[in-house]
């Protein structure tokens, strides 16, 4: 999650390049309590400003983390990764394994990752598209 993404000429792709350059990291504060916010498992475009968007930098991290306090001393977390470094399953793996290590104890990950896709039991098998010819 530390590298950047770069180009690789001779295959005309990016790629990742492992170079530990950091995670991108924002601080922020809000004058606003958790219970200001209102209902927090419904939709609010308010929510977005707890989400770091991008950094404009053309050193642009692969995740950038935001932790947003509020004055009730509640706070929130916010992701950003680019689809390159996770697909939807494996942010949802990554943030209920962050949040299972949050608290006192050592305890095992709620999720262990699967890093091989090729032995994942959720593969899924797509139909094959046919090009029917006109009567």
């Amino acid at each position: 999650m530390a590298g950047r993404l770069a180009p690789n000429h001779r295959l005309w792709r990016y790629e990742i390049d492992c170079n530990s350059a950091g995670a991108g990291f924002v601080v922020a504060s809000s004058h606003y309590s958790l219970q200001d916010m209102g209902d927090l498992a419904s939709p609010n475009l308010g929510f977005r400003q707890l989400v770091p968007q991008s950094l404009n930098n053309a050193d642009q991290p692969l995740c950038v983390f935001q932790v947003t306090s509020f004055k009730c001393g509640g706070f929130a977390i916010g992701m950003s990764y680019n689809h390159m470094l996770l697909d939807g399953i494996s942010a949802k793996v990554f943030e209920e394994n962050l949040a299972s290590q949050a608290f006192e104890g050592d305890k095992p990950l709620a999720v262990i990752p699967l890093h091989n896709r090729r032995q994942s039991s959720t593969t899924r098998h797509f139909p094959t598209p046919r090009v029917c010819e006109a009567p």
